[in-house]
């Protein structure tokens, strides 16, 4: 684990002072303060990439109500984010899910499930001795709908995958969508401007998205091809081909890509907030004014915290997670004050309290 530049010595009871749990943008946001302030911070996610549900669902969705931009796309914003907050060291444990959480000698322990593809072997438990928690995972922690074909699964990781690529991954090469959502037609219009081909596979012939998303089908080279469903995925090493079945008659058709991106939507564990021990009020932790739960050491900010007057805007959110940070640094750093000093001022550098 990479600590930060002035970590505590190895005598320290923590492996990290805070853990973030969830790599969205109140998440990104709360891992930038906890640098400024100082806090040796590991932030867990269970998705394999950041910006939680903005990255999965609206890479490319124009959001309007972020301070300081007139409109920002969600891939941009959570690149920002991500940019501002690895200005510190943090570290990002991408792929693990927070299954419990034990207090030992005053120390909270976190244990975490490495997220193991299909198929493949579970990894051991993991656990992170911390001084607080921030759960930061919004409604929850959520997993792609997976294809239940062993022979398909196979090549998940190879070829297959259920979070798109940045369209330079796929640049000259032939991409396979399937699905009928508004997420699906973004996806491929999306990587058709860089891939050799797109083609966009539904079981039904209408797409239920809106006039909008249809036109820009309509208006991209990606070809739609209705009736139709995945059969088989061919290949040595990683995916090479796949077959395609009409749904009208039978009739299969072997299409060559390099790339299959189903988006056949996530579940939802809206149970993961629970796990924490703190009082729930309509699945979310509540709150006082500093973000701080009824278990002492762990907070909240964001969808998956709840309080009286809450408003539940990202804008909102953000100011929580600066909240709770500064609050949570006030309890862990020895004479700290909750508020942190101007960044203008500090110039951005981190800094304990002397």
């Amino acid at each position: 684990m990479a600590p930060s530049a002035s970590a505590p010595p190895s005598s320290s009871p923590y492996d990290a002072e805070l853990a973030i749990v969830g790599a969205g943008p109140v998440g990104l946001y709360a891992a930038y303060y906890a640098g400024f302030r100082d806090l040796s911070t590991i932030v867990l996610e269970t998705l394999p990439l950041v910006g939680g549900q903005i990255a999965t669902f609206y890479p490319n969705t124009e959001i309007y109500d972020v301070p300081g931009f007139p409109s920002v796309t969600g891939g941009e914003l959570v690149a920002r984010l991500y940019a501002q907050a690895t200005t510190f060291a943090v570290d990002f444990r991408l792929g693990e899910e927070v299954t419990a959480l034990a207090r030992e000698n005053g120390v909270l322990r976190l244990v975490t499930r490495p997220i193991a593809a299909p198929g493949s072997h579970p990894s051991d438990e993991l656990s992170y001795r911390v001084g607080a928690v921030l759960v930061a995972a919004g409604i929850g922690s959520f997993s792609p709908q997976r294809i239940p074909d062993p022979a398909i699964a196979a090549f998940e990781g190879r070829g297959l995958r259920y979070f798109p690529p940045a369209p330079d991954e796929v640049r000259g090469k032939r991409v396979l969508v399937l699905g009928g959502s508004e997420r699906a037609v973004d996806v491929a219009v999306t990587l058709a401007d860089t891939a050799a081909a797109v083609t966009l596979v539904h079981r039904r012939d209408r797409l239920p998205v809106s006039e909008t998303v249809r036109h820009r089908l309509d208006a991209s080279p990606v070809h739609f091809l209705p009736f139709h469903e995945l059969t088989a995925l061919h290949g040595k090493d990683r995916v090479q081909a796949a077959t395609l079945g009409d749904r009208r008659d039978g009739r299969e058709q072997r299409l060559d890509v390099e790339h299959v991106v189903p988006c056949y939507g996530f579940h939802a564990d809206s149970g993961t907030t629970g796990r924490f021990g703190a009082r729930t009020e309509d699945g979310a932790i509540l709150v006082d004014s500093r973000m701080a739960s009824d278990q002492p050491g762990v907070w909240a900010a964001g969808d998956g915290a709840t309080y009286p007057g809450k408003v539940r805007v990202l804008a909102a959110d953000f100011g929580e997670a600066c909240t709770a940070v500064n609050n949570i640094a006030a309890v862990l750093l020895p004479d700290a004050n909750v508020f942190p000093g101007y960044s203008s001022h500090r110039k951005g550098a981190a800094r304990r309290p002397r």
